[in-house]
């Protein structure tokens, strides 16, 4: 009967431990199971933190490289003689010197602008009413011996081995006459120019007309600030051309892509011509067709690589190249009308019979 009893504890023993280690498989089988109604959670990185960088101008850069304002003025000028290697300040009369800054700083808009490594460009900005009287193209006698000393200093070579005259006006009366303007005005001041012992051959005139206005034409004091006469001037042509392209339209005014001419000019006796038969192309208002990149390459190996050979771009051939010449290209033709004469028959001449002698 004990045994019996021992068997049947034995025998609960085992059953018990049986459903024990099902309901442990089952819970853990339980817990490895993802239910289809719970959608997994990414984890979200933490946002990083960015630093923000000013953008520094590199002119070493494609996308720096420009023309830069730095100094004007007196500033300027001492800038010209610390450091031209051409001639320095102690070569030249001080009393001359004085007078030419002090004429600057009251009458001229004076400015240095850099471009890439060590090019300097100086454009000196002469106002019309300071030497031209009303529509008038030579320099008033009052004003010949301030812009003589102010010659030079450019005959010094100070500022740059090659001149660059530009003629200006405003948009009052026609085209074809405000370039004719521009041209004897900017002639005159080359006149000067060379009597102060600036090398001719160094020296070109570029009548602009009214095609460059320095700010709208909308006003009298717009159209005043346009009326006038620039000398800029660098130790390269090609930098002037390209500072001369670069240039922007002013605010309010609309601006036309012009083909400039470039003339060379040559003293002849008392009078100062220019060379029209040889003009350079010079296109206003197409940055596009400066090529930075590879002028300041040229200007650090040889300041003078553009300057000893004619120059090798035409802008006016690729304006036509880019469509952009099209329309200045056309010619208007006058239609006539044909002169028609009315055809007059006229009656045969007759004779009548009593006025006819018979033999």
């Amino acid at each position: 009967m004990w045994r019996c009893q021992d068997m049947d504890n034995h025998l609960k023993k085992i059953i018990y431990l049986s459903v024990l280690t099902i309901l442990v498989s089952a819970c853990a089988s339980k817990n490895h199971t993802t239910p289809a109604s719970v959608i997994p959670i990414e984890e979200v990185a933490p946002p990083q933190k960015t630093e923000t960088h000013l953008s520094v101008k590199d002119e070493s850069t494609a996308e720096k490289l420009g023309f830069y304002e730095k100094e004007s003025g007196s500033t300027a000028v001492n800038f010209a003689f610390t450091e031209s290697t051409a001639i320095s300040k102690d070569q030249l009369d001080s009393e001359v010197i004085n007078k030419t800054v002090s004429f600057i700083d009251k009458n001229l808009e004076f400015i240095r602008y850099s471009f890439g490594k060590n090019n300097s460009i100086y454009v000196a900005d002469f106002s019309n009413a300071l030497m031209f009287d009303y529509r008038k193209s030579s320099v008033r006698n009052s004003d010949q011996s301030l812009l003589g000393n102010f010659s030079r200093l450019y005959g010094s070579a100070a500022f740059g081995k090659y001149l660059y005259i530009i003629g200006h006006t405003d948009s009052d009366g026609s085209a074809s006459y405000n370039y004719g303007l521009s041209a004897r005005r900017a002639r005159s001041v080359a006149s000067i120019l060379i009597d102060n012992d600036v090398d001719g051959s160094k020296l070109s005139i570029v009548p602009a007309g009214e095609y460059l206005p320095k700010v709208s034409n909308s006003t009298n004091e717009g159209k005043q600030q346009n009326r006038r006469v620039e000398v800029i001037s660098a130790d390269s042509r090609a930098l002037i051309q390209s500072y001369l392209r670069q240039l922007k339209c002013p605010p309010n005014e609309r601006c036309q892509r012009k083909i400039l001419n470039i003339f060379d000019v040559r003293k002849v006796g008392a009078n100062t011509e220019m060379n029209i038969k040889n003009p350079y192309s010079l296109a206003i208002h197409s940055p596009e067709l400066n090529n930075l990149i590879q002028l300041d390459e040229s200007l650090r190996e040889n300041p003078d690589f553009l300057n000893t050979k004619p120059l090798s771009l035409n802008d006016e051939r690729n304006l036509i190249e880019m469509g952009e010449l099209r329309q200045n290209l056309l010619i208007e033709i006058d239609i006539r009308p044909v002169l028609r004469l009315a055809i007059q028959k006229r009656a045969g001449f007759h004779i009548p019979k009593k006025y006819i002698i018979k033999d």
